[in-house]
């Protein structure tokens, strides 16, 4: 699923620089590196 941001751009003025799909691709990468 996707995290419907909107609220937080709206109250907040940040919005996420990264997408999903990269942002998952990354975290893995990240997770296999560290418990490897």
């Amino acid at each position: 699923t996707y995290a419907d941001v909107d609220e937080l751009i709206h109250d907040t003025g940040f919005k996420p620089a990264t997408s999903i799909e990269d942002g998952i691709g990354k975290f893995v990468e990240w997770y296999k590196d560290y418990y490897k």
